[in-house]
């Protein structure tokens, strides 16, 4: 079963407007905040999206790729060398467990991806998740070397050519680290930190976490990408898609994430509330364990296969969405 696209959903009452605090109803609490060991979309919303940069970025509402850490890129004609020209001045977060002494250079984005793609890399064993994208893409055999050119440069040597390598550089598991930081959590015997208290140079900057309750950020003040509009975020956990839809009409929140798709025609004829959607890509399929019987039989999975009504599936899983 292959929905290649699923409409993303979000409530949002009409009459918001842009405010210093903004409250978003989501579905689930994060895993972590170390996002590289992680694949959960909430986990990557309360991390990757506002905590962290990448090299590259998806421009808003595309695929299209657009520079972030990276100011420019070329690309060797034999399709195997990258070399990325750096950002300069940009900061990294400032809270009351870390101060930064220096700003992004190109041994944040080694020690990012080195240890990931590199076994004795001294972090690379302190992730007890493993690095699912990393590995699941096989970037330690897509990548041969990652070079350290100057201060603001870098350079990716592939093994073979890769068509989507500059997306999958935009993907969450790239997100760039504070090096810095991680060297001062290793030498205080205090690693489990960064998957608590994250540090980096995005738009937000961490502040607390109160486990399945809320994540609270303020904005950085000197993002680079210009100080964000609102000046605090905080992400509401509510598994309930009913008690997400009440708290949007009370305005305890003003964005709602993932509303069920059977209550989306409903919701339009909301006259206070506006429902946005767009085009996910996304490839979901059903899983099944052959390793038992009876599916270790492949007589009986050729059966289900047969009887599967893929049609009802959809609409029971993806209500009004353009799955296929």
């Amino acid at each position: 079963m292959h929905p290649r696209l699923l409409p993303f959903l979000l409530l949002l009452p009409l009459w918001t407007q842009a405010a210093p605090s903004l409250v978003v109803c989501t579905e689930a609490a994060p895993e972590g905040f170390d996002i590289v060991q992680y694949t959960a979309a909430n986990t990557a919303d309360a991390s990757a999206e506002t905590v962290f940069d990448r090299l590259v970025q998806f421009a808003p509402g595309s695929t299209r790729i657009e520079p972030a850490l990276a100011e420019r890129w070329t690309l060797s004609d034999d399709g195997l060398s990258y070399e990325f020209t750096l950002r300069q001045g940009v900061k990294f977060h400032t809270t009351p467990w870390f101060t930064p002494t220096r700003d992004f250079n190109a041994d944040d984005v080694l020690w990012s991806f080195q240890r990931q793609l590199d076994p004795r890399h001294p972090w690379h064993e302190r992730s007890p998740r493993g690095f699912p994208y990393a590995e699941s893409m096989a970037l330690g055999q897509l990548i041969e070397r990652i070079e350290k050119l100057d201060d603001h440069r870098v350079r990716f040597v592939l093994r073979h050519p890769e068509a989507p390598f500059l997306a999958d550089l935009a993907m969450g598991f790239a997100s760039i680290y504070s090096a810095e930081y991680a060297d001062r959590l290793l030498a205080a015997g205090t690693p489990e930190a960064l998957n608590s208290r994250p540090i980096g140079t995005g738009p937000f900057v961490f502040q607390r976490y109160e486990k399945d309750a809320q994540v609270r950020f303020t904005a950085h003040p000197d993002y680079w990408g210009g100080r964000p509009a609102i000046d605090r975020l905080l992400l509401a956990i509510t598994p309930d898609p009913n008690v997400r839809v009440q708290k949007l009409k009370a305005n305890d929140c003003q964005v709602a994430i993932y509303p069920r798709p059977t209550d989306i025609p409903v919701l339009r004829q909301e006259p206070e509330l506006n429902v946005l959607e767009m085009d996910a890509l996304l490839v979901a399929y059903v899983g099944l364990n052959t390793r038992h019987p009876p599916l270790d039989d492949v007589r009986v999975r050729q059966a289900i296969n047969l009887a599967f009504d893929r049609d009802a599936y959809l609409r029971a899983q993806f209500g009004e969405g353009n799955a296929t």
